[in-house]
């Protein structure tokens, strides 16, 4: 719930920090101080507490997750607690719904393979084969949400103390595409041409260019299926969970299997595919933010040494890939986006 409340309201909460109140929307999330619920209700210019046994699905306030599967969103840490205007707020938002649609589909895959033996083969797989294109689509919005994002604050939030690099900023308008920053045409664009582009930090521009191959996959593959009607290969089925051939060209790039995890005919368990695929795309979302807070003033916090975590009733699924790749960034070398 998104609501705009007195200032001396909200001072009467105690992990509100005063110094937030300059224009910004406050998302009144759930607060977990390690021994219960608190969330608030404003009424006649009062912060009242409600009494809340538990929290089914939300993103909250805490120190440390209220149960192992919450996921926590650096990202949100970010950009909910420093960049919150009316103006920006609902890319944040956008994107945190879409990380909690990354949880939907996920289940969803487990849920079908669950019922495996009470659907045909080929139904199965052809229901998996369309979450798939679905997550791939689902990660790809992600990152023009996240460029709208940026070019917002980057247009309105922010004045370059250098007078040449402020006439650029305000004569080239930063893109709302991530495609539009990061590449021309299918070609990583140089991160010294980002900055002479758009007057961006050189240290912004080296991670566009760090993330451009990550996001080039994506498109590509996106682009092939959804408009061209590329056939991505046969999906299979067993009693360990979907496989896939790692040899194809829309999951080898991902890079995420040892010689161990591949049978002799080829193929590899399809998770550690979406874990990379899944949470690749949240640590760029959380990267990026990152680096755009280190080299941009903003505001301070709304909540100083809170973490946001995010919990659905779905998470479990998604945890357990959390496990996947974060055991894959534990082993390098193979390719991880972190």
């Amino acid at each position: 719930m998104v609501e705009q409340v007195p200032v001396a309201a909200m001072s009467q909460i105690p992990w509100f920090n005063p110094q937030a109140v300059d224009g910004r929307i406050i998302n009144l999330m759930p607060y977990w101080d390690g021994q219960k619920w608190y969330f608030y209700h404003f009424h006649e210019g009062r912060a009242l507490p409600l009494q809340i046994v538990d929290v089914s699905a939300a993103d909250y306030l805490a120190k440390a997750p209220q149960r192992p599967t919450d996921i926590r969103i650096p990202f949100a840490e970010i950009m909910w607690q420093r960049a919150s205007f009316p103006e920006t707020l609902p890319f944040i938002l956008g994107i945190l719904a879409d990380f909690s649609n990354f949880s939907a589909s996920v289940s969803k895959l487990r849920f079908l393979h669950s019922k495996r033996n009470d659907i045909p083969d080929l139904a199965v797989t052809n229901y998996a084969r369309t979450e798939i294109e679905y997550l791939l689509s689902l990660s790809r919005g992600v990152f023009d949400l996240l460029q709208e994002l940026f070019s917002i604050l980057w247009r309105e939030r922010v004045q370059l103390l250098d007078p040449e690099k402020e006439k650029i900023r305000k004569r080239s308008r930063m893109p709302k595409s991530f495609a539009d920053v990061a590449l021309q045409g299918d070609d990583i664009r140089s991160s010294d041409e980002i900055c002479r582009k758009w007057a961006l930090p050189e240290t912004m521009a080296i991670e566009y260019t760090r993330v451009a191959p990550f996001f080039l996959h994506l498109r590509d593959w996106r682009n092939r299926i959804i408009h061209g009607g590329t056939n991505f290969g046969p999906i299979f089925v067993d009693d360990d969970g979907f496989k896939i051939r790692v040899a194809d060209k829309l999951f080898s790039w991902a890079n995420c299997w040892s010689m161990d995890d591949i049978t002799e005919t080829g193929l590899g368990s399809l998770e550690p595919w979406l874990a990379q695929v899944i949470f690749g795309s949240m640590a760029i979302c959380s990267t990026l933010a990152y680096t755009f807070a280190q080299v941009i003033r903003l505001p301070e916090p709304i909540a100083p040494d809170l973490m946001v975590f995010s919990r659905n009733p779905t998470d479990d699924a998604l945890y357990e890939l959390k496990t996947i790749y974060d055991k894959a960034l534990a082993q390098e070398p193979r390719d991880v986006i972190v």
